[in-house]
């Protein structure tokens, strides 16, 4: 029995064509390993059986033999290995156990299977209780830092606020009693100028209203509305787990992969659709927070759908003139529009409207 193959030394990634072949005769417990060198001459080793380790198959990838610890001989020569491994540890079955998954249809088909329930079941579950679980439990300083800070939002997305020093004295006045109410949250307003008519909340406390949202509101009962929301944000620890929940993902994509350098838009997008969709129950825990703050406080629920519907006009104007300024956009408006990271506002009006009516 002869084994072609490849010879590598341990010491340099040069290989040298080999063969391996059971020295049969007095002592059968003896390896003979011919190496073919440059100069024409053949290089031979004798070896013991306890010299070699042979590792298990893994369906048709070429085998590896570990020789004296250090070298390696390699080959595609299955039969033959397996040959000489029934010759250096004669037993019924010689396959590795792995090799013998590979090679039942069934149990890959079955593995298939529970990987993807596996995934699907983390991914839709199991990475939102944890992150909301760390992200309860983790010290304070640690979660103002995970989530964005205002002073790097000011040096990349926002400019000081145009307000008038009259107007934020105003909106500050009519925000302090719920920034009293719920200051366990260490609530601190910021107007900004940038990013449209906007308002969020990051981890620190800080909630941003930006210029042009102030001005977008009708009544200071929208503007408490959707202050409260942010408090809901602050309440629920949004920011934070949202932030966890993409670190999250990008390790697992990252294990399934094995490269993080190769990511394109096919492994990217179930990702992020995962990430959006979890804003989706994070926009509702918000609203389901400020209803009540609302109900509390006698502040009518009509106004969160008001300025709901002008925040949707607003976006909509600009998305029309976009269209009008680049007519090679509309399809990536339109995923865009699908891809808000504040979705479905619509359904959101539904259920304030579906409350108010329950509350006649």
């Amino acid at each position: 029995m002869s084994i072609q193959g490849h010879f590598l030394d341990g010491v340099t990634s040069a290989r040298a064509p080999a063969r391996l072949e059971v020295v049969r005769g007095s002592d059968n417990n003896l390896v003979r390993l011919t190496i073919a060198r440059d100069n024409n001459t053949d290089e031979v080793r004798d070896l013991k059986f306890n010299e070699l380790h042979i590792e298990t198959r893994l369906g048709n990838t070429p085998r590896e033999i570990v020789v004296q610890e250090k070298c390696l001989f390699i080959s595609d020569d299955h039969s033959g290995i397996d040959t000489l491994t029934q010759a250096i540890h004669p037993r019924p079955n010689t396959h590795g156990l792995m090799h013998r998954f590979e090679s039942n249809l069934l149990i890959v088909f079955a593995a298939l299977v529970f990987c993807g329930l596996f995934s699907w079941f983390g991914v839709v579950y199991g990475v939102p209780k944890a992150a909301k679980y760390l992200a309860f439990h983790m010290p304070d300083f640690v979660q103002e830092k995970s989530g964005g800070s205002i002073f790097i939002l000011d040096k990349t997305l926002f400019k000081p606020s145009e307000l008038s020093d009259e107007e934020k004295s105003r909106v500050l006045a009519l925000t302090e009693p719920y920034t009293l109410q719920f200051k366990y949250l260490q609530p601190k307003l910021n107007f900004r100028l940038g990013m449209g008519a906007n308002a969020f909340a990051l981890p620190s406390g800080d909630i941003v209203f930006t210029d042009d949202f102030v001005r977008l509101a009708e009544s200071d009962d929208e503007l408490l509305a959707v202050y409260l929301h942010e408090l809901g944000h602050l309440s629920h620890k949004h920011m934070t787990r949202r932030t966890l929940q993409a670190a999250m993902l990008s390790i697992v994509v990252l294990l399934i992969t094995g490269d993080i350098e190769q990511f394109d838009l096919i492994v990217g997008l179930p990702a992020l659709l995962a990430d959006l969709s979890y804003s989706r129950d994070f926009e509702h825990e918000a609203d389901s927070f400020a209803f009540n703050a609302m109900q509390e406080n006698n502040i009518p629920l009509e106004n969160f759908s008001n300025i709901m519907q002008r925040l949707e006009d607003f976006y909509s104007v600009e998305e029309e003139q976009a269209e009008k300024d680049d007519e090679e956009t509309d399809s990536d408006q339109s995923w865009l529009h699908y891809l808000s990271t504040h979705p479905g506002t619509q359904e959101r009006i539904q259920r304030a409207n579906a409350l108010i009516d329950t509350n006649k």
